[in-house]
């Protein structure tokens, strides 16, 4: 399962440029648009990069200096363990997936570069450490006291 993960904070820069829009546009382009509802138009905003679940939560132990090994079973469910240890980390179970979920969502957020200038730029290893409150240092293992 793959997703568009992103940095809210990012997301939230982009939401503001959408509510301005008709003054962003105008501004980038040199011309004036009416602020009136028929200039207005719809925005994706996405980092146009896939990560699958799997990955991003291999990251986030990795970011706290945790190493994991999958025992995958059928449809890739199984588990997570701390490298060199029997010790679980991570169960997957087909009962935590929602029926009909799509494998992988996606977006394309060309009209915001275009039109706003809006591009996600934060790696998922800026947000996760972020969100971890692990040390400036990604990748160091060492976290916040």
């Amino acid at each position: 399962m793959q997703r568009d993960w992103g940095y809210a904070a990012e997301f939230a820069y982009g939401i503001l440029l959408i509510a301005a829009q008709v003054a962003v546009r105008s501004a980038r382009s040199g011309t004036v648009e009416v602020d009136e509802g028929i200039n207005y138009r719809d925005y994706v905003l996405a980092t146009c990069s896939l990560t699958s679940v799997r990955e991003l939560v291999d990251r986030a132990f990795r970011l706290c200096g945790f190493d994991l090994y999958w025992q995958l079973e059928a449809e890739g469910h199984g588990h997570a363990f701390f490298r060199g240890t029997r010790i679980m980390a991570v169960e997957s179970r087909p009962e935590f997936f929602r029926q009909g979920e799509p494998l992988s969502i996606a977006a394309n957020a060309a009209r915001a570069l275009n039109d706003l200038g809006w591009r996600a730029t934060a790696s998922v290893d800026a947000f996760l450490a972020e969100m971890l409150d692990v040390s400036a240092e990604v990748g160091t293992g060492h976290l916040k006291l």
